[in-house]
C-alpha cells in the first residue's frame, strides 16, 4: 500500500499570512488537524491544532483583544508565527509503512504528500487509523495484523491525581515525553489529560497552579486488553481522540494505556508485509 491509495486529497493548504481565526475555521470546517502552508506552490511548513490552541487557547482574536493590549500583543496572528519548518514530505509512490515508521521516529502527525515538488495529498495519522479499521472489516488483514489491544499497549503508564495542578501535567509530560496522562479519579472510573488539553489551557491563561480536574476528560473513553486491535482505532477515529485508557472487568483497574503512536508502530509491520508490488519502502 502507498501513499496516494489512504492520503487525504485534495490537501486543504494556508498562505504564511493566513490568520489564525481562518486557520481554526478551517480546522473546524474540515476536521483537519494539520494544515500544510505553501508559498509558490511549495511546502514550506506545517501547522498544526497543537500550535493553534497553546498560541489561542482555540479562542477567536477578538476575545484576546478584550484582555487588553498587553494579552492582545502577545498572542500571534498569523500562520508565519507558529508553523513547524522544515517540512518532512513524500512522493504519492512512498510506502505506507515507511510514512508510519517516519511520524513515529519524528512524533510527527502526519507527512505532505508531493509530486514534482508540488502538493498533492497529506497522509495523517487518522488516515492510518482509517486505513486498518477498513482493512479489518474487510477482512484484508492477515494472522496477526489485528491482535488483540493488549498486545500493542503501553503497559504502565503515567498517572496523575486529578487534584494535581496544570504546572504538574505539564512538569510530567515533558520529564517523561508522553502526551496523555492517566488522571486517578477517586470512585469513578479512569480521567485522561493530554497536551491538547494543557495547550488549549495555557492559550486560554489559565493558571498553573489551576486544578487539573477542571481541564481533563473524565470519564476517559477506554477499551478492554482482549479487544481487537482495529476495534478500539476505530473507538480513536469515532471519539477524535488520541488514547485510550486500557482497563480490567471492573471499568476502573488501568492496565495500560494505547495511543496513536502505539498503534502506528503495529501499523509499520503490517504495511511492510502487505505492501504493494513496486512500492519503494
Amino acid at each position: 500500500m502507498h501513499a496516494a491509495s489512504i492520503m487525504t486529497v485534495p490537501a486543504v493548504s494556508i498562505g504564511l499570512d493566513t490568520s489564525l481565526d481562518r486557520i481554526q475555521e478551517l480546522m473546524d470546517q474540515h476536521g483537519f488537524r494539520h494544515l500544510p502552508v505553501v508559498e509558490d506552490g511549495q511546502v514550506v511548513g506545517i501547522v498544526s491544532d497543537r500550535d493553534v490552541l497553546g498560541a489561542t487557547g482555540w479562542l477567536a482574536a477578538r476575545v484576546h483583544a478584550c484582555r487588553g493590549p498587553v494579552a492582545a500583543d502577545a498572542v500571534p496572528s498569523k500562520a508565519r508565527e507558529i508553523l513547524h519548518a522544515p517540512v518532512l514530505d513524500v512522493r504519492d509512490d512512498e510506502g505506507v509503512d515507511r510514512i508510519c515508521s517516519l511520524m513515529v521516529e519524528r512524533g510527527i502527525g502526519c507527512v505532505p504528500v508531493t509530486r514534482g515538488g508540488r502538493l498533492v495529498g497529506i497522509v495523517t495519522e487518522v488516515d492510518v487509523l482509517r486505513a486498518l479499521v477498513v482493512d479489518g472489516e474487510c477482512h484484508r488483514l492477515g494472522e496477526g495484523d489485528d491482535p488483540t489491544v493488549g498486545a500493542v499497549m503501553s503497559p504502565r503508564p503515567f498517572r496523575i491525581d486529578c487534584h494535581a495542578t496544570l504546572g504538574d501535567a505539564e512538569k510530567l509530560c515533558h520529564e517523561k515525553g508522553v502526551r496523555h496522562l492517566v488522571v486517578d479519579v477517586p470512585g469513578d472510573g479512569p480521567g485522561i489529560v493530554s497536551d491538547r488539553d494543557l495547550r488549549r489551557a495555557a492559550g486560554r491563561g489559565r493558571p498553573h497552579d489551576a486544578e487539573l480536574a477542571e481541564e481533563m476528560t473524565a470519564p476517559a473513553i477506554t477499551t478492554r486488553r482482549d479487544a481487537p486491535l482495529s476495534e478500539a482505532a476505530a473507538l480513536l477515529l469515532e471519539h477524535h481522540i488520541s488514547a485510550l485508557p486500557v482497563v480490567g472487568d471492573d471499568r476502573e483497574t488501568v492496565l495500560g494505556i494505547l495511543s496513536v503512536s502505539d498503534i502506528l508502530s503495529h501499523c509499520v509491520e503490517v504495511y511492510r508485509v502487505h505492501a504493494d508490488p513496486g512500492t519503494s519502502s
